[in-house]
């Protein structure tokens, strides 16, 4: 039993020569080690010392030890939930994977509550969101294909959101399209983020 530990009670008015006897068949026992507990006015180390002279491989300690040691450790561990937390607290996670598009803070900066820090581009399939004159978005519903172009590329898609409410601003219906793009990685997706297109409806009924 490598491991295990003894306690020697300790009392006033106790009797010296039946701790050391103690100690010894702890030793024989194969104890790892004794530890006696701390009293008011006994000389507990005066006590080891005799136990370490009658002893040979036995460890000895003295409960003050013990309590210095287990409250260090309860205060670092009360410091490393501390740091854990603050950690915790700083740390932005997106919802979703995705490349950064842009940085709008640098290291260090201080952050206001709700201020932007960075612009994420999902790793999904490529989306367009669009406007549409509310007179025309009558022909458009969940489902409907469209072409998607820009330079001399165009895309097909299909508009899979629709809001429910007309924009009072500009009168217009946004949707949204997932388009059929080959896989893109970050650096060409960061690219197309925000880019102005066209989009016509191929199968408006």
């Amino acid at each position: 039993m490598p491991n295990e530990t003894g306690i020697v009670p300790f009392w006033k008015g106790y009797d010296r020569k039946s701790v050391l006897r103690f100690a010894q068949m702890a030793e024989d026992l194969g104890y790892h080690s004794i530890w006696l507990p701390e009293a008011w006015a006994y000389e507990q180390f005066q006590l080891l010392t005799e136990i370490a002279v009658h002893t040979k491989r036995i460890k000895l300690a003295a409960g003050a030890q013990a309590g210095a040691a287990s409250a260090t450790a309860a205060e670092r561990r009360a410091q490393l939930a501390y740091l854990q937390q603050i950690v915790h607290e700083a740390t932005i996670r997106a919802p979703y994977d995705g490349v950064i598009a842009t940085q709008y803070v640098m290291p260090g900066a201080h952050v206001r509550q709700g201020m932007p820090v960075i612009r994420i581009i999902g790793r999904g399939a490529m989306r367009v969101r669009f406007a549409v004159p509310e007179a025309e978005a009558k022909a458009l519903h969940t489902g409907a294909q469209v072409t998607v172009a820009w330079d001399s590329r165009a895309l097909e898609g299909t508009i899979d959101r629709v809001a429910p409410e007309v924009e009072s601003a500009s009168s217009s219906i946004v949707m949204e399209a997932i388009v059929d793009a080959p896989p893109l990685n970050g650096e060409e997706r960061s690219a197309l983020a925000g880019r102005v297109v066209s989009v016509r409806a191929v199968d408006a009924r």
